[in-house]
């Protein structure tokens, strides 16, 4: 090789390896930076949906303090629990759902909720909105029992709890509980 192409090759090498080294090293930084970026934008959505999250819940929380003074609640718990022991397909229980669905639905598709239950003292499904396979069912020694409606309906009985999402079977998804004791004049 003659001594032209061993400058030629020689002054390449001093052109391009800083060209190069100064190309790794702008693009390591942007790369970081990027990085950088990226991450403090989703730390910042993530802190903006915690706090969607827990003003959706809060005030899910503060509308269930409400419902023991709303007559379609209490109401209805005292219709349709007498009514229960006779039967889903007895004239009387009928009768109280034809008289009380309409508003219970009504709440329903107006807040949003996928259900809404009325469960007597004794832990029984006397109604649900959704009418599903828990409808009629014992939530204290039935095949719901260890459900979170179950953990839900037996958490309320000291005030309005929520009950983390878990697999419920009669939805056949993944469901969370909102519950409050709705009580009578004595307390029960």
């Amino acid at each position: 090789m003659n001594i032209g192409k061993k400058l030629l090759i020689a002054f390449l090498i001093v052109g391009i390896l800083p060209l190069a080294i100064a190309e790794y090293l702008a693009l390591s930084k942007s790369t970081h930076a990027l990085s950088a970026q990226a991450f403090n934008q989703l730390s910042s959505l993530r802190e903006v949906k915690k706090l969607q999250i827990e003003n959706y819940f809060g005030s899910r929380m503060k509308m269930m303090e409400d419902i023991p003074k709303n007559l379609r609640f209490a109401g209805g718990l005292q219709s349709f629990a007498p009514a229960f022991k006779t039967g889903l397909q007895s004239p009387e229980y009928k009768a109280i759902l034809n008289k009380r669905d309409e508003g219970l639905k009504i709440f329903n598709d107006v807040f949003g909720f996928y259900d809404v239950f009325l469960i007597d003292v004794n832990g029984n499904v006397v109604y649900t909105a959704a009418k599903e396979s828990d409808l009629g069912t014992n939530l204290v020694s039935g095949p719901l029992a260890d459900s979170g409606l179950a953990h839900a309906f037996q958490k309320s009985k000291s005030g309005t709890v929520f009950v983390d999402f878990a697999w419920y079977g009669p939805s056949n998804e993944a469901a969370s509980f909102i519950a409050t004791p709705l009580k009578n004049k004595e307390g029960v």
